[in-house]
Formats: C-alpha cells, sequence, structure tokens
C-alpha cells in the first residue's frame, strides 16, 4: 500500500496561488457613424447624427416587456430602478450618461437586453446600476459580452423566458460589484429558473469583496453556471439555494490565478449539485466564510469527484463542511490544507442531533497541515447496507491523511462508519498536541479496515508514525459503547505510544464485542 507521494508533498505548506485576474475592457469610443438625415426624439428639435442615442428602447404595453436595444460596437446600456419615482430609467452610457426613456415599474413584467446587429464580439456592455432592485425578469443573450451587476435583481413575478428562466445572463463575462461593502448582492426568482454564462465563454465574476447570494425559492427552480465562476481581487462567498430544483457547475469554481480563487460557496438547499470542473477556494483573505465549500442540511448528491484546492480556512473553519445530514454525496481529489478541519461532518458540535451521511464517500484526497484531518460529529451511517458513510473505501484510491497538527481522523459519537485504504501517517508532530492516527469518542459503530496508520510515506514523513497511538477507541470510563466495531487487516507501525488503545468502553460480548484481528501491529 506503498505510495508515491512527492508530487503531493511539495504543495504542503500552501496558502495561496499566484496568476493574473482576468477582467474583461469595454471600449467606450464611439464610432462614427456618419452621414444622415436630421431627425427627432420624442417631437423635439432635430438632433445632430453625431449625437444620436446607441441605446434605444421598444415597449410592449400589452405583453409588459421592455426590450433595450444595443444597436453597435462598444454601447453601453445601464438599467436603474428609480426608487422614488418607481420607474425604471434606461441609459445610454456609451460616452456619457444619457437618459433614454424610463417606464412605470409596475407596467414592466420582463427586460430583454438586445444586441441589434446579433454580432458576437462587438463589446458591448449592459449594467445594472446602483439603485432599487430589478424586479421583472430579465434575459441578456450571449452577444452582449459583459453585463456588469451592482444592484439586486429580484423577480418575483411569475413570467419567465424561454425554458423558464425568470433570470437567465448568458454574457460570457457576468461582474459582480456592489457598491456597499458587507451587503451581498442578491439575484432571485420565485421558483423559476437562472442560468449565467455563455458556454465557452470568459468565466463569470465575483469581484471587489462582494459576497453573491443567488436563490430560486422553495419549488423546483434550477440554478445553472454554464462556466467557470472566478474570484476577484478579495472575491467573495457565493451563496446558493436551489430548493428542491437542481444546482450544475459547468466549469471551475474559482482558478489558479492571483484573486481567482473564491473565499467560499454555501449550498443551502437543492435536490442535487454538480461541479463538472475543479473547485478553488482560499480562505486567507481577511473577508472570508467561516469555512470553504459548505453543503447544507439536507443537500443530498453533492458531486465534487472532480476535486480541486481548499486551504487557508482557520479559526475554527473547515476546507469541506457537511452541515448536518447529505446522503449520497462524493468528495475526491481535493488537497486540503491549512484549515482547522480538513473535512468537518455533522452538526457543529451539537451532540444532540446526528446527521444522517449515508452513502457519501470521501476518498482519493490529499488532506494534510490541517488542525486535524477529518472530523466526524456524530455522523450516522448503516454498515449493514451498501450506505455507509465511507472514508476512504476498498475499491478506491483511499486518502493520504498526513502532517496535521493533531489527529488524523476524529470520530465522535458516530455510527455506521468505514474508514477504509487509507494512509495515515504523521500526525501530530508539529506540536499542536498528541496526535493520534484514527481517535475515537462517544461510543458509536466503526468498521476500520486495510488501512496504513504509521510507518509508510516519503519525503519529510519517511517512516514516521502518528504522535500518539495508530487507533484510539475511548469509553470515557464505560459510559460509551462500541458494539460491533471491527477492526481488520490493518498496517500499524511506529506509532509513539500504542498500535491500538482501547479504554474504557461498556464491555459487550459476542458479536457486539469489538473485534480486533488480522492487523500487523509493530514497533
Amino acid at each position: 500500500m506503498r505510495r508515491d507521494l512527492s508530487s503531493w508533498l511539495g504543495t504542503l505548506g500552501m496558502t495561496s496561488r499566484q496568476a493574473t485576474y482576468r477582467r474583461s475592457r469595454t471600449n467606450h469610443t464611439l464610432k462614427s457613424r456618419g452621414a444622415a438625415h436630421a431627425i427627432s426624439l420624442s417631437g423635439g428639435e432635430p438632433l445632430d447624427p453625431r449625437k444620436m442615442l446607441a441605446v434605444t428602447t421598444n415597449f410592449n404595453g400589452i405583453s409588459g416587456e421592455l426590450d433595450i436595444n444595443l444597436t453597435a460596437d462598444n454601447d453601453v446600456a445601464g438599467l436603474v430602478l428609480n426608487t422614488g419615482t418607481s420607474k425604471y430609467e434606461v441609459y445610454d452610457l456609451t460616452t456619457t450618461k444619457t437618459l433614454v426613456n424610463e417606464f412605470l415599474a409596475s407596467t414592466v413584467n420582463a427586460i430583454s437586453v438586445l444586441d441589434a446587429k446579433g454580432n458576437l464580439g462587438a463589446n458591448q456592455t449592459f449594467e445594472i446600476l446602483d439603485g432599487g432592485a430589478i424586479a421583472a425578469s430579465l434575459s441578456v443573450p450571449q452577444e452582449i459580452e459583459t453585463t456588469k451587476i451592482t444592484d439586486d435583481v429580484k423577480v418575483t413575478s411569475a413570467s419567465a423566458f424561454a425554458g423558464g428562466f425568470g433570470i437567465a445572463i448568458n454574457s460570457p463575462t457576468i461582474e459582480f460589484a456592489d457598491a456597499s461593502l458587507g451587503d451581498p448582492l442578491f439575484l432571485s426568482t420565485d421558483e423559476t429558473n437562472i442560468g449565467l454564462g455563455k458556454t465557452g465563454g470568459n468565466g463569470m465574476s465575483v469581484i471587489g469583496g462582494t459576497d453573491v447570494d443567488i436563490s430560486t425559492g422553495t419549488g423546483a427552480g434550477n440554478i445553472d453556471f454554464l462556466d467557470d465562476i472566478l474570484g476577484g481581487e478579495d472575491s467573495g462567498t457565493l451563496t446558493l439555494a436551489a430548493g428542491t430544483g437542481v444546482i450544475t457547475f459547468a466549469g471551475d469554481i474559482g482558478g489558479t490565478g492571483e484573486d481567482e480563487a473564491l473565499l467560499g460557496v454555501v449550498i443551502n438547499s437543492a435536490k442535487s449539485v454538480t461541479v463538472t470542473g475543479q473547485t478553488y477556494l482560499d480562505g486567507t483573505s481577511i473577508n472570508s466564510f467561516r469555512d470553504g465549500f459548505t453543503i447544507g442540511d439536507g443537500v443530498n448528491n453533492v458531486d465534487l469527484s472532480n476535486g480541486g484546492v481548499i486551504t487557508g480556512f482557520g479559526e475554527d473553519g473547515a476546507g469541506i463542511f457537511i452541515d448536518g445530514s447529505s446522503t449520497n454525496s462524493t468528495i475526491s481529489g481535493f488537497l486540503l490544507t491549512g484549515n482547522t478541519y480538513g473535512i468537518y461532518a455533522g452538526n457543529y458540535f451539537d451532540t444532540l442531533a446526528t446527521s444522517d451521511l449515508s452513502g457519501t464517500v470521501i476518498d482519493d484526497n490529499q488532506i494534510g497541515e490541517d488542525d486535524i484531518g477529518i472530523y466526524l460529529d456524530s455522523v450516522a451511517g448503516n454498515l449493514d447496507g451498501e450506505d455507509a458513510f465511507v472514508i476512504g473505501g476498498l475499491a478506491g484510491a483511499g486518502n493520504v491523511i498526513a502532517g496535521n497538527g493533531e489527529d488524523g481522523i476524529y470520530g465522535f459519537a458516530s455510527t455506521g462508519v468505514e474508514i477504509a485504504n487509507n494512509l495515515i501517517i504523521a500526525n501530530g508532530i508539529d506540536g499542536l498536541g498528541a496526535g493520534s492516527g484514527i481517535a475515537l469518542e462517544g461510543g458509536g459503530e466503526y468498521y476500520i479496515a486495510d488501512n496504513t496508520i504509521g510507518e509508510d510515506g516519503v519525503g519529510p514523513f519517511l517512516g514516521l508514525g502518528n504522535s500518539y497511538d495508530g487507533i484510539t477507541i475511548d469509553g470515557e470510563d464505560g459510559f460509551y459503547s462500541y458494539a460491533g466495531t471491527e477492526i481488520v487487516a490493518n498496517d500499524i507501525e511506529y506509532n509513539a505510544a500504542y498500535g491500538v488503545r482501547v479504554q474504557g468502553v461498556t464491555v459487550d460480548t459476542g458479536e457486539d464485542s469489538i473485534l480486533i484481528f488480522d492487523n500487523y501491529i509493530a514497533n
């Protein structure tokens, strides 16, 4: 079970990444339109053709649809809800801020931003200006290269565009920048879909320290990200709630460049979550959320199988936090380092509630230089069926859990947990405290098999065990039972204290006793 860890060990101690933040640049220079006959706006006096507005509007009073038309390259349109007049105001921002038209908000049901030429690459921009929340359904096509959002979009009507989208912003680049630091930007609908980004675009951005909250309510509205989501300078936390709908990330979450990682992602509700790309979260900023990637209570079927890098979430923060019950989810391929907890699973220090994590698999991750590698708090799985809570797995690549300040894996009052085929070495070696490879308290039921706990390793961890026991099972003077727990076929060597320590547990007999057999325990 010896692995070559040299490629990973070189990354431990990393707390940040360097590269270049991507932001589209818009040329606001008005191009010459050429000669034309004099015309007037709203019956006014004739205008010089060179002063014609590049942004126009059409409004259908019957359907309530407002069209904002960008007619030439480099056009910039702005939209704001004036809360004093209760009117939508449309501006041409191409050269100066010029009011094009205004419409009573109560008469507008849907807003469409259009490129009159229908050309990609025309360098056109649409901006939602700081004012009042946009309350009508909103559609921006991929021909509008950049959409900038500085205020909320809260679609409360039942109207939706094709595909059931209450908000469909398909610009290749979407920038969020709230003028009021500390207040999140809200994009929300009442049970209609939200789609953001263009497939193969430049990636949407969460910039300027802005937190962004996106919600489709409690019903079946989906949230779709069609491309990468990049951070910006100081970035922000992305919070999502899809009710009984589906959340899909078609690209990466965050990037590897300077300021491209996000400060955190929180999933409050969804039927399922799929991340097609990788996830890069950096908690070293003073603006960061406590945890990196948070899976909320009741959010099931979360596919994080493509991994990534999550680092720097200290102050009791976890790289990945499963906050309550979450069944049939997968966490795989991550480097989790520099966090208080690499992974925290369960109800945060709430010992009165258990978390159903049956069918959840944590496999093929590299977890090192956290305070504790994996922390389990009242986790519940099922060892008798196919839905145990699995760390590693007999058929998988297992996890490398090495060089953490305290325990590699700590389990409190958890049942139905399988810990198998992992490399657990050199934990508790940096002076934070005595660290066991696996430490169990509060009772429970575990199946611990085919792990290497101590001795194996390369580089700085060559031949190192854990600084306390290989496995510690504490029953607190007979108060807790570990009935049905099995420790089988593990290689346990070079740990500083005992290979396996069992102390103070409730005395059980027969099949309910703790079974320890076929292990190699030495040195």
